[in-house]
């Protein structure tokens, strides 16, 4: 298990006599850092702050974490890191590394950096800033609408680290571009969007588990006439396989889905998986 440092504000001055003094150790390399953030509010007492160093070389694979550091309780920001490599790595010049941050309340990710913060191997001694950003709500039908499923809610924060694949498809006339985020071989997030011109546009968020749909989240806005209707759909998959709870609002107000919601949900999640998943 990961070592909990309290506090998270280490002076940079240790921080950086630390790697000094690890300079000669080729086994285990370090580097050190601030993580920063312009969000506003003050975190609650337990917050953690994760900071890994991952290996990114491969596009079409999962990072490969070699590092990783937990700091709680936090104070203001910035907060300093220092992260040593696994005793039995050696970080390779020739490979790609960075370095992700993010602050978890509860288990769930409060801010993330939103952009790679890339390391090089020859300058583990520069003190690298990590700037991380609120994690949007991805959902937002009602103040009383769910909100993400905190495995839902991980995925969406951290799925710019994930391998990543991008194509289009023709539903009923209209051309739907997707972007779907790969873990392990598995797609775990696509996003799709749709324009239907002058008639309105759709958005669309999955989430998968090995092969089976986790949530799904459409919003789409739809012109008729003079007026516009705006409509939104979420679905959850808490047993897995089973039947997923449903909820639509129509222009604020809660509607029934269709009886066999169920039935067309699982063959858009399937046809989708099909799409993304077929060989080019």
């Amino acid at each position: 298990m990961p070592t909990r440092t309290p506090p998270a504000r280490l002076s940079f001055t240790v921080a950086c006599c630390l790697v000094l003094a690890l300079a000669g150790c080729r086994t285990r390399p370090a580097l050190v850092g601030k993580v920063t953030t312009r969000a506003r509010g003050v975190l609650p007492a337990n917050a953690v702050l994760e900071v890994q160093l991952a290996d990114v070389s491969r596009t079409d694979a999962a990072p490969v974490v070699i590092a990783r550091r937990l700091y709680t309780p936090l104070g203001a920001a910035p907060w300093a890191f220092v992260l040593r490599a696994d005793s039995a790595r050696v970080l390779d010049a020739a490979r790609t590394y960075a370095v992700q941050a993010r602050v978890l309340v509860d288990g769930r990710p409060r801010l993330v950096n939103r952009r790679r913060f890339v390391v090089d191997a020859a300058r583990l001694a520069d003190t690298l800033e990590v700037v991380v950003e609120a994690v949007p709500h991805t959902v937002d039908v009602r103040d009383d609408a769910p909100e993400l499923p905190p495995l839902v809610a991980d995925l969406v924060a951290r799925r710019h680290t994930m391998a990543s694949r991008r194509g289009a498809l023709t539903v009923g006339g209209t051309r739907v571009r997707w972007t779907a985020w790969l873990e392990e071989g598995q797609v775990r997030i696509v996003e799709e969007a749709r324009d239907r011109g002058g008639e309105g546009t759709q958005d669309v968020l999955w989430a998968f588990d090995a092969g089976l749909p986790l949530f799904m989240s459409e919003t789409s806005v739809q012109r008729e006439g003079p007026a516009t209707v705006r409509r939104e759909l979420v679905a959850n998959w808490p047993a897995g396989d089973g039947a997923p709870d449903v909820r639509l609002v129509v222009d604020g107000t809660r509607r029934a889905a269709a009886p066999d919601i169920a039935e067309i949900l699982r063959a858009r999640a399937k046809g989708l998986l099909a799409q993304v998943t077929r060989r080019r």
